[in-house]
Order: structure tokens, then C-alpha cells, then sequence
């Protein structure tokens, strides 16, 4: 038996197997094709994310010592501040902008109470006011391309797309949804007051399960798709920096995680 665990990077998406002890097994990965159409853009086909990931997972079953140690349990690790719309039948509407894009600047400046260094901004969702909050990403949807809206189902990040493919639910954790200014640290899910305010429809937000929750089982197609054994249990992963910090060790009171990646975090 292993554990599968799949990474979104803003270049690649890696694929690692362990054993239940943590023990790595083996590691694949496979680039992505971002594209900058216009200076200060960024954008992510999410069709080349679920190609990379598909392809990565095939190269990852391949491997001698993965047959031997067949993948029981799979989850994905990605960022928290990217989103993209997606009709009912699973397909993307539209590329997905990524962190660094410098569209929706209008919606970081507030001109109310709740300006970008507001406390009670911050201590009600846990982040800042920054353009590449997903909440503003769908309004700079709106705002564009409010033909694209009319069509959306859902608006989701990578963990929720690729869950959504491979077992038919579009959740998330709450490290991943902590990074929506709708999200209430309160109370631990999304806030209706900020829902009804930024006269957005629940039912386009993901799922909120704890992380390590079993959500289902990979469907058929997709496990055929990605070479994967038919029975292999999706569980709900978490923001890539959470991920990185669990796996560093940082995860007593004092320690600290430096992450090195596209952008420098430091986690305490």
C-alpha cells in the first residue's frame, strides 16, 4: 500500500508516492505551459494542469516499486488564491488567472471601513485585502465577462478542479478556503453575511471538509485515465504552504518554514 500525494505548482505538477510511515517511494513530475498574453498577465490553462497531472500519475504507476505498493489513498496540494469558472459538465469556461496577475487591482483598494490594512478585515477571514483573493477574482469575472458568469457552476482552485474530476465533489479545506475573504474564521465556513454582501450564490462556492477527510472514491474513467488502480480513496489536502510546513516538521509552537517556490514564505 501507499499514499499518492499531488502537487499544483505555478510550473509543474509533481507526484510523489510513500509509505504509511512517510517513506518515500518514488517521484514524478511534468511542466506546465503558463502564458502572459499581455504584460503583468499570468494565466494557467486548467485543461494543461489536468494533462500534467494525468501524464505525471501515469509515469508515477509505471514504476516497479509502485506496482508492488499499490496507491490506496490520493490527495492534492495547491495554492490557496487561484480560481477559474467551470460549467456543469466539469469543463473550465476560462483560463485560470494566477497569483502574480495584476488584473482585479481595482477590488484590493476598498473605500470603506474595510481598506486593505483593516484590522477587522483581517481578523475576520485571516488574510489581507489582495487582488488575487479568490472572492475578487470572481467579481472581476463579473465585472469582464459577465456572459462566462452565466454559464459557471462553480468557481473553484486547483484542488477542488482536480478532486471534482477524479470523484465528482468540489471540496476544499479550510486552510485552502481561508484564503477567501468570505470565509469566516469565526465560525469556520463560508460567511452568509459576505455572501449576501458580495451578492454571491453559495451554491458556486466548494465544499468545506477538514483536511485528511475521505470525500470518495476515484470514478472509473479517471482512475483508467491516469493509470491508477480502480477503489483508490480521494481525501481532502490542503494549501501547499500548510503541506510544506507539515512536512518540514514545522508544526510545534516556535518553529519555522521557509518556503522557496515562485514566491518567499516564511511560516511560523
Amino acid at each position: 500500500m501507499s499514499l499518492v500525494g499531488i502537487d499544483v505548482g505555478s510550473s509543474s505538477v509533481k507526484v510523489a508516492a510513500y509509505t504509511e510511515r512517510g517513506g518515500l517511494i518514488a517521484v514524478t513530475q511534468t511542466e506546465l505551459h503558463p502564458q502572459h498574453p499581455e504584460p503583468g498577465w499570468w494565466e494557467q490553462d486548467p485543461e494543461d494542469v489536468w494533462r500534467a497531472t494525468v501524464a505525471s500519475l501515469t509515469k508515477l504507476m509505471q514504476n516497479d516499486r509502485i506496482l508492488k505498493n499499490p496507491p490506496e489513498v490520493l490527495a492534492i496540494s495547491a495554492s490557496g488564491r487561484e480560481v477559474f469558472p467551470i460549467d456543469a459538465n466539469e469543463n473550465p469556461l476560462g483560463p485560470c488567472l494566477m497569483t502574480a496577475d495584476v488584473r482585479g487591482i481595482e477590488f484590493e483598494d476598498a473605500t470603506n471601513a474595510d481598506g486593505p490594512r483593516s484590522e477587522s478585515w483581517t481578523l475576520r477571514c485571516g488574510h489581507g485585502r489582495e487582488r488575487m483573493d479568490p472572492m475578487f477574482r470572481i467579481l472581476w469575472w463579473r465585472k469582464h465577462h459577465p456572459e462566462v458568469v452565466a454559464k459557471t457552476r462553480y468557481f473553484v482552485g486547483w484542488h477542488e478542479f482536480l478532486v471534482l474530476r477524479m470523484c465528482g465533489r468540489p471540496v476544499t479545506d479550510r486552510s485552502l478556503g481561508g484564503r477567501w475573504a468570505i470565509y469566516s474564521l469565526t465560525d469556520r465556513c463560508w460567511s452568509m453575511k459576505l455572501l449576501d454582501r458580495f451578492e454571491v450564490d453559495r451554491r458556486m462556492l466548494p465544499e468545506l471538509e477538514e483536511w485528511g477527510t475521505i470525500i470518495g472514491q476515484i470514478r472509473a474513467h479517471a482512475a483508467e485515465e491516469c493509470g491508477l488502480p480502480y477503489g483508490v480513496s480521494i481525501a481532502v489536502g490542503a494549501m501547499d504552504l500548510s503541506c510544506s510546513a507539515l512536512g518540514a516538521g514545522a508544526v510545534d509552537p516556535g518553529a519555522a518554514c521557509l518556503c522557496t517556490g515562485s514566491f518567499e514564505d516564511i511560516l511560523l
